[in-house]
């Protein structure tokens, strides 16, 4: 039986967000929210929850949300994984349909990596070092 992964309603996954945003906030931390990556076949099946959906059409829902609470909060950042991936099928980047193998995690690091340098610069220039957060 092919695997597929569970989806919370956009509200739970709304109110999950929210609760990291507070709590970074609290803390004095920054976040960077980054697009879930799946595996581009299973994008166009339906969502066993909601039979009307596509599961991509639910990754998008989360994106768009954590897209907005970046906008909203400077403390937090959006990377959209999906937008800055070669185009390809990327099958050979999992070892299922949700998780990412050594080389997609080697993929996302090389992907994600300037944006992580330009967010310890924004830290930096706070003065604040990582070991403070």
């Amino acid at each position: 039986q092919e695997f597929l992964p569970k989806y919370k309603s956009v509200a739970d996954v709304k109110e999950n967000f929210e609760m990291i945003v507070e709590a970074a906030t609290k803390h004095k931390s920054k976040v960077l929210f980054l697009t879930e990556y799946q595996n581009p076949k299973i994008l166009k099946k339906k969502r066993p929850q909601s039979p009307k959906e596509d599961i991509g059409l639910s990754f998008q829902k989360y994106s768009d949300l954590q897209k907005k609470l970046a906008e909203e909060n400077e403390n937090i950042f959006f990377y959209d994984i999906w937008k800055n991936m070669e185009p390809h099928s990327n099958e050979d980047l999992f070892i299922d349909n949700n998780h990412l193998n050594v080389l997609g995690n080697k993929r996302i690091a090389q992907k994600i990596t300037p944006s992580i340098k330009e967010i310890l610069k924004i830290v930096h220039s706070d003065n604040k070092t990582i070991s403070e957060q």
